[in-house]
């Protein structure tokens, strides 16, 4: 199996949900399985080797969230999720840089300009969701940035699918698909 499966679950996981505070869907669970993803694709080395630490970072430093009890009126409500989102940002950085890596070893341009394009949306979303939430707090515009991370999470995991159709473990291999 490839690493791109569990990352694709593990990112399922960061979609979650919410209710009376508790997290439907783990964060610790999604960064873990993403984690055992970039595990098993660090032995191409580059991004993803480099990369490997930061899901195991998040997973310990998402437990606090499974409920949020304690951060609103605290200067923690603030600062913890931009370190989270900071974090994060990071890893998905690692993860697009590795695909771009793998994509033009095989030429597959295809991919490469998907994993741009799904980059950039993604530092745009996560930008904007941070200025919007931390700075203007004003509802609609949370709701338009939300609306729009969630369309650049989609495109993540298709990429993702895509990418474990398309890349193979080892020669011989079949395709390591979602």
């Amino acid at each position: 199996m490839s690493g791109f499966r569990p990352i694709f679950w593990g990112m399922l996981f960061l979609f979650g949900g919410r209710i009376g505070g508790w997290d439907l869907l783990p964060d610790a669970i999604g960064y873990g399985l993403i984690y055992i993803g970039f595990s098993r694709l660090s032995r191409q080395g580059g991004p993803f080797a480099s990369g490997r630490p930061l899901p195991l970072i998040l997973l310990v430093m998402s437990l606090p969230t499974l409920h949020l009890s304690w951060l609103p009126g605290s200067w923690l409500g603030v600062v913890y999720p931009i370190g989270l989102a900071a974090l994060q940002l990071s890893m998905v950085y690692s993860l697009i840089k590795g695909i771009q890596q793998l994509a033009m070893a095989q030429n597959r341009l295809d991919l490469y300009d998907m994993a741009r394009n799904c980059w950039r949306l993604y530092a745009i979303g996560c930008c904007l969701s941070i200025a919007i939430s931390g700075l203007l707090r004003i509802s609609l515009l949370l709701v338009l940035a939300g609306l729009f991370m969630l369309l650049v999470r989609v495109l993540m995991l298709v990429l993702l699918s895509r990418c474990g159709r398309t890349f193979m473990e080892r020669e011989g291999s079949p395709p390591v698909g979602v």
